[in-house]
This record gives C-alpha cells, sequence and structure tokens, in this order.
C-alpha cells in the first residue's frame, strides 16, 4: 500500500479589525476555522477549506450585519446621543494620540483648527500622516453607526465628512489647513465630558 500524501497544515493565525469587528482565521484540531469577535463577544464562526477563504466569509458575514444595519437607519442622520455611544463603544480601539486629537479640536475656539496644531500630539512626518491618524476616529465611528455620509469618492477621506464641515480630498492636506468640527460632534463630546 503506497504511503498517503503529506497534507500540509497552514499555521498561520489572520487576524484583521474590519468594521470595528475582529476577525480571526486559525488551523484548530486539524481544522481551518474562524470566529468574527465584537467587543469580545463571539458574534459568528465559519470552517472553510483554508484560512484565506475563511477570511473572505468572515468579511462577508460582518458586511451583511453592517448592511442590516445601515437598512434600519435609512437615511437618518445620527444625532449626538448616537455619536457619543459610537465614540464609547470604540474607544478601546481608539490610539492615545486620536483621542488627544479629538479632544484638542473640540476645545479649540470655534472648534476650528489646523492639521499643524493636531499633528504636534504624535511623531508624524507629514500632514498628511497626522490627518489620516485623524481621519481613521471617522471612519471607525462610521463604521460603529453603519453610516456612509457625504461624499464616497475615491480621492475622499471615508467618513470625513461625519466630523469634519470640510470634505477633504486625498494629497490635498497641509499643515496650514484648517478644520472645523461638526455641531453634531461637539455636542457628543460635551457629552462624554471630553
Amino acid at each position: 500500500m503506497p504511503p498517503l500524501p503529506v497534507i500540509e497544515i497552514d499555521k498561520r493565525i489572520l487576524k484583521d479589525d474590519y468594521c470595528n469587528y475582529d476577525l480571526i482565521a486559525r488551523c484548530w484540531n486539524d481544522e481551518y476555522r474562524g470566529r468574527v469577535w465584537k467587543n469580545k463577544q463571539r458574534v459568528a464562526d465559519f470552517e472553510g477549506p483554508d484560512l484565506d477563504q475563511i477570511m473572505v466569509e468572515l468579511r462577508a458575514i460582518v458586511d451583511g450585519i453592517q448592511a442590516g444595519k445601515r437598512h434600519q437607519r435609512g437615511r437618518r442622520k445620527p444625532a449626538p446621543r448616537e455619536i457619543a455611544d459610537a465614540i464609547l463603544a470604540i474607544d478601546f480601539k481608539l490610539s492615545r494620540a486620536q483621542k488627544m486629537m479629538l479632544a484638542i479640536h473640540a476645545k479649540s475656539p470655534g472648534h476650528r483648527i489646523t492639521v499643524r496644531a493636531i499633528g504636534r500630539v504624535g511623531d508624524y512626518t507629514s500632514a498628511e500622516g497626522a490627518f489620516e491618524e485623524y481621519a481613521e476616529i471617522a471612519r471607525r465611528v462610521c463604521d460603529e453607526l453603519a453610516y456612509q455620509p457625504g461624499s464616497r469618492r475615491k480621492d475622499h477621506y471615508p467618513g470625513i465628512t461625519l466630523l469634519l464641515v470640510e470634505d477633504v480630498g486625498i494629497g490635498s492636506v497641509t499643515h496650514d489647513t484648517v478644520l472645523t468640527l461638526r455641531p453634531e460632534i461637539v455636542k457628543a463630546l460635551e457629552l462624554l465630558a471630553w
């Protein structure tokens, strides 16, 4: 009897932070398995033939959840209380620098600030780098709310129009770019006492 072919097991552990859900796929007990977690609670499981396929399926599960939330929301804009709750829900996913950027912006006169000023909280090599870090907050809050505001063009930061009055294009940010917080965000931060 010929020897059985050796099956090579993929020992990688794939992790992804996707729409504020934590996705993980790995080999466990000789089976490829994946899980979706949200705030340390298991949301869904999936088994498949390989880790990359599992990650695709886990993202599809999250996309389905997000689509359901968007359908439930409709075209309604989020209220300050909803935004405050969303910020609280993702608080542990925000870096210290991101929290400080948002707090400094909220306390600035007229809620207007330059990219240079928010960039001072971190060691950023460029204005665009500092702004990308700041824009990450908007993307995370929008993902938490399952809300897609304003421009969806590829040359604009996703979700940034939730935070800012200005619709900022990728590559257009300089140190002197002035950013103005939306009134709903200011009220949400006041509710949080930031």
